[in-house]
């Protein structure tokens, strides 16, 4: 009786240690993403903070035409930034079940 509660039990440490690893593996994977979005922002934060507006018609011309390229660029980056948080919103409803399926044991 003794070897098949032992057994038992190393089979849910084994479960619960599969868990835990998967949720450090996507915890991983939602850092690293967020890390590359928070750069891609803060890297996209000087164009709207810079108070240059150009000295001459050439150079507002520039100045426009990138930032409608930084435009385009906003409108692509927001469906990963909302991907990240929808990731973000997934793993904390996985959290959620994780705790109250364990609490159970």
């Amino acid at each position: 009786m003794e070897l098949h509660r032992q057994w038992e039990l190393l089979l849910e440490k084994m479960r619960e240690k599969g868990i835990k690893l998967l949720q450090a593996q996507k915890l991983v994977q939602y850092l690293r993403e967020c890390e590359d979005v928070m750069d891609w922002i803060n890297d996209k934060e000087a164009i709207v903070t810079s108070e240059e507006l150009g000295q001459d018609l050439e150079h507002v011309e520039v100045l426009q035409k990138k930032f409608e390229e930084f435009q385009t660029d906003m409108a692509a980056h927001e469906e990963r930034v909302n991907e990240v948080n929808q990731f973000a919103a997934k793993l904390i409803q996985v959290n959620r079940f994780v705790r109250l399926t364990t609490s159970f044991y």
